[in-house]
């Protein structure tokens, strides 16, 4: 009887494989240190996202525009959704200079431009890099009539070399705050837009991918070799063939290096799970596809995310390719690292080894922000166990509840004043009073407001 790598689990590969889950390993939101699930973790429902309901509550919202606000748990700067969407391609726009609207606005033909070319035709002459916007307010408190289709006309798209410029000096505020795959990319960014100014964003990483692309293809090629050298060894004939074809299409898209057609991980793990096998192949299969695992991804290693975002035809779903931009490159190195909103105690049911355990409401003294990649490296883990497989963590927290108390006293999150003792009460309640966040610095302040607030 044949089967596939998927359906195998009948023969004993998906009991293997949820027994390696329940101590697979995962990376350290702090140093990235590898670390072990506790074994009766079962991941029993998947409900992570960048937001929900929770996410409109007044109190976060309030949170979400603290400045350095740290993250909860290794206490690096958080980057604001808003920085992500001021990268964005509609929010990569410059006003013109007189000059450039003047050259512009004199190839527009229309009787109510007419009257004005001359105009800007004359400032363009005095100060050609002008903002056309303060000349258009020159006009206006003269009693000047500026038309609407002027006014809408004072932008144009920045430059390749603008928008590097602009992302560069932006990704560099929160450089501490990166995840580490994404902060080694962005070095090597900066550091060839430094050596020459003149670059886009996807010129650099187009010089980068040629520098180490070899060395990349290299180090798959060889796990391909590995898993070729496992499929002849222990596969069964049809299993083998069909294992050794995927191994060399693979091969073969890494020595042509087409940017359209590229070497996918994802496909070709997926290939390997339909290939048929029968029992015998059970456990050759298993090794097999824990050895394409090992294959990098963009998320853990740095020439593999090169690799991935300097590839300038993406294939779409309807045929044809798209350009990656760069803008696309910017926010992805920018989005482990964007806030999001965290439950303390798990907001959803899974299973442990004790039983079945129910997730907390969306309740303010319940939610903190957090990385979206500390956030996701948490999963649904409760606290305790949380803490055990990070203990860098509790003095994160503290580092971060220390700064909610600095910007209430500051005045600047007004409403929330209560906010730092319903977090000690949370922690405490979910660690079994193991940890006992200080607050010392706010009880003063709060018993204040607490008496105001009682008349």
């Amino acid at each position: 009887m044949k089967i596939n790598a998927i359906s195998a689990m009948s023969y004993g590969l998906g009991a293997k494989r949820a027994a390696s889950k329940q101590s697979s390993a995962v990376t350290s939101p702090i140093n990235r240190e590898i670390m072990e699930y506790p074994k009766g973790y079962i991941p029993y429902q998947i409900n992570f996202a960048g937001g929900g309901s929770y996410s409109k509550l007044p109190g976060i919202k309030l949170l979400k525009t603290v400045k350095e606000l740290p993250c909860l748990y290794c206490a690096e700067k958080m980057v604001q959704a808003k920085t992500i969407q001021s990268l964005g391609a509609s929010e990569s726009v410059v006003i013109k200079t007189v000059k450039e609207f003047a050259d512009s606005l004199s190839k527009q033909a229309g009787a109510e431009n007419s009257k004005l070319i001359p105009r800007f035709v004359e400032a363009a002459k005095k100060n050609p890099l002008m903002p056309v916007t303060d000349f258009i307010e020159n006009l206006e408190s003269k009693k000047i009539f500026v038309p609407n289709s002027i006014k809408n006309a004072v932008k144009r798209p920045m430059t390749g070399i603008e928008y590097a410029q602009k992302a560069i000096n932006t990704v560099a505020e929160y450089e501490d705050g990166l995840m580490p795959t994404e902060r080694q990319v962005f070095k090597l960014i900066k550091a060839e837009f430094d050596k020459n100014p003149k670059q886009s964003i996807s010129s650099i990483m187009s010089t980068l991918r040629n520098r180490n692309i070899g060395d990349f293809a290299n180090s798959q090629t060889k796990i391909l070799d590995e898993i070729e050298e496992l499929a002849k060894s222990s596969l069964s004939k049809r299993a083998k063939e069909r294992v050794l074809f995927e191994t060399q299409r693979s091969k073969g898209l890494l020595r042509g290096n087409n940017s359209q057609y590229p070497f996918k991980r994802k496909k070709f793990i997926d290939n390997l799970n339909r290939v048929q096998i029968a029992p015998s192949d059970v456990d050759a299969m298993q090794m097999i596809l824990a050895k394409a695992e090992t294959i990098p991804t963009s998320g853990k290693d740095v020439n593999a995310f090169i690799a991935k975002y300097s590839n300038r035809n993406v294939p779409r779903g309807n045929g044809g390719f798209v350009t990656r931009s760069d803008s696309e490159i910017i926010q992805r190195i920018l989005d482990p690292s964007v806030q999001s909103v965290e439950h303390i105690r798990p907001q959803v049911t899974f299973k442990t080894s004790n039983g079945n355990y129910v997730g907390a409401k969306d309740v303010i003294q319940n939610l903190a922000l957090a990385h979206k990649q500390c956030n996701s490296d948490r999963g649904h883990l409760t606290l305790e166990q949380y803490m055990r497989m990070n203990p860098k963590a509790e003095e994160s927290i503290q580092k971060h509840v220390d700064f909610l108390i600095k910007e209430i006293k500051a005045g600047r999150l007004r409403g929330l004043e209560e906010y730092p003792k319903q977090l000690q009460e949370t922690f405490s309640n979910e660690t079994g009073g193991r940890l006992v966040l200080d607050i010392s610095e706010i009880k003063e302040y709060l018993d204040k407001f607490l008496a105001n607030k009682k008349h």
